[in-house]
């Protein structure tokens, strides 16, 4: 495990030992840091027609993607291309970004890629960049953090979306 820094360790640990001792995060279980603020969990009826991408820097990291709330998105390693792995107990860790069907991205000023509506196996609709699906990640509490950095769960790695 390549830890980017020891501020963030505590969270790693605290992920890696869920997953590890219950092979995934249930439904009935606590899930960490999950509230009625939580990225971007939402039922498919009330998926938004419109999402607002934006952009947070960090120094270790660069310029990455955020949700409508500020909140850090991150991208699986093992998705396919425009298809997203991450369903059922994974996307309670790793919340997808909604979109309704017919929806509209609005991509952050300054930033080159595409932004694509994906259909995921569960009917609802995910926003992707340059083929990637977007999540949000539970462990992350506030706009600004980007706890999920490096976590290996859920068949691959969990990276920041790079804005660039």
């Amino acid at each position: 495990m390549n830890l980017i820094s020891t501020r963030r360790q505590p969270m790693r640990l605290l992920a890696i030992a869920l997953l590890v001792a219950g092979g995934s995060i249930g439904a009935a279980e606590p899930v960490i840091g999950l509230s009625s603020s939580s990225p971007v969990v939402m039922p498919a009826a009330t998926a938004p027609t419109r999402v607002t991408i934006g952009t947070g820097t960090s120094p270790a990291l660069g310029r990455y993607l955020t949700s409508p709330n500020g909140r850090t998105l991150y991208t699986l390693s093992s998705d396919p291309t425009n298809r997203s792995r991450c369903i059922g107990r994974c996307a309670e860790a790793w919340p997808p970004l909604l979109i309704a069907a017919n929806g509209k991205v609005v991509p952050p000023s300054g930033v080159t890629g595409s932004f694509v509506i994906v259909a995921r196996s569960d009917g609802t609709h995910q926003v992707s960049f340059d083929g990637h699906p977007l999540y949000g990640f539970v462990g992350d509490t506030a706009p600004g953090q980007t706890n999920g950095e490096g976590i290996v769960a859920f068949g691959g790695t969990w990276h920041v979306a790079k804005a660039s």
